[in-house]
């Protein structure tokens, strides 16, 4: 329903979802006394992954899909500063991959209690629930406990959660000791992580032996290596270094 009436139509067994969540706004400002919820912004795209989600379920299975829905967003309106939408169902349950968490793999209260905790993670400073949901997107909801680990880490090493999670995003929770090795690497190479996590976005932790044969091309050829960063998207062949080589130099 961005900017405006929706040309998508509400299924008729979420309309009372729909109702809930566009009322949830005065409800809570009512509770927590609080003038600066934001509106929630219902998008096609929930319209859409509702449609489809409907299809061959019993009407308890539809009410009790409805009830996770409205839990997550309703959870997540606490930590929403400014516009908050529907995104964090549609990116990690709309389209998922194959072995990827359903939204009732779990029962109700399970469900419940895995939001709540992951919405508390995101009172963490530098921790958005969009990185955590980008990263898990076609995934379903991340691991609590590998959740928390992870942002442990990243306070552990000084290190940007999300220049990890682009770097991760619709791949999931990163191997601690993989990034462990890239830290390390950027470290001694004195490398921003950030360059490389940034020319990795969605693509993972790279091929250590990959990128000390980028660097050592950079310096064979007196280029930086920050000006290959900032234009690739992953790791660039030898052939294909040669070919960028006089626009770089």
């Amino acid at each position: 329903m961005e900017g405006g009436r929706s040309k998508v139509p509400v299924p008729e067994e979420a309309h009372t979802l729909i109702r809930n969540l566009e009322r949830r706004k005065g409800l809570l400002e009512r509770i927590s006394e609080k003038e600066d919820i934001p509106e929630m912004v219902i998008k096609d795209s929930l319209l859409k992954f509702l449609d489809r989600e409907y299809k061959g379920r019993s009407g308890e299975s539809i009410h009790d899909i409805n009830k996770r829905i409205f839990a997550l967003l309703n959870r997540s309106a606490s930590i929403a500063k400014r516009r908050q939408d529907t995104a964090p169902v549609t990116a990690m349950y709309s389209y998922q991959q194959k072995d990827a968490r359903k939204i009732d793999e779990e029962t109700y209260n399970t469900f419940l209690k895995q939001v709540k905790d992951i919405i508390w993670l995101c009172q963490e400073p530098g921790v958005s629930l969009k990185s955590i949901t980008g990263m898990q997107m076609g995934l379903g909801i991340p691991d609590v406990e590998e959740l928390d680990e992870f942002i442990q880490w990243c306070k552990e090493n000084e290190v940007d959660l999300k220049s990890v999670t682009s770097m991760q995003h619709g791949l999931g929770l990163p191997d601690t000791n993989k990034l462990n090795g890239l830290v390390q690497w950027c470290r001694e190479n004195s490398i921003e992580l950030k360059s490389i996590t940034g020319m990795q976005n969605g693509l993972g932790i790279p091929d250590i032996s990959k990128l000390n044969g980028l660097v050592q091309w950079c310096k064979e050829n007196n280029i930086e290596l920050k000006s290959i960063t900032a234009l690739q998207i992953g790791i660039p062949s030898l052939e294909d270094l040669e070919k960028m080589k006089d626009r770089l130099m």
